[in-house]
């Protein structure tokens, strides 16, 4: 039996996966075997990209979602989809781009939000939860 791929068994979220860097970085992803959400902002684009993607994997390895970095609302649901479609994310990829998304804050704390966030990773059967923090006066 061949060994697994590096991505075998992985999800990936792709922003900006429907064309330029993000694009090769989705279709590299599906050729190691990763579950791949190709997040885009043009939806149109985004479905191409699965298509070229589901051709090096698989069409049920590969899902298109619309996402606007702008709104915290989209990234929301494009994550969403990504857990309802693969049960899980261990990779998120946002290309370096002009426009900044807007700041995000994920905590290990008591509160609901982060309990919340330890349920969604138990029932992935595991992964990891990436911190984020944005301090703009440097007092973090």
């Amino acid at each position: 039996m061949p060994a697994e791929r590096e991505f075998s068994r992985k999800i990936a979220v792709v922003v900006g996966g429907g064309s330029g860097i993000g694009r090769e970085v989705a279709i590299q992803l599906a050729n190691a075997r990763a579950h791949v959400v190709v997040a885009d902002q043009h939806v149109e684009s985004a479905r191409a990209v699965q298509v070229e993607a589901a051709r090096v994997s698989s069409a049920e390895a590969v899902f298109a979602a619309t996402v606007d970095l702008q709104s915290r609302d989209s990234i929301t649901a494009a994550l969403r989809d990504a857990v309802l479609q693969f049960g899980g994310v261990d990779v998120l990829g946002i290309p370096r781009r002009s426009t900044r998304p807007p700041p995000v804050r994920i905590s290990l704390g008591p509160d609901a939000r982060d309990q919340r966030l330890q349920q969604l990773r138990a029932r992935a059967g595991g992964g990891r939860i990436l911190k984020r923090r944005t301090c703009r006066d440097r007092s973090c």
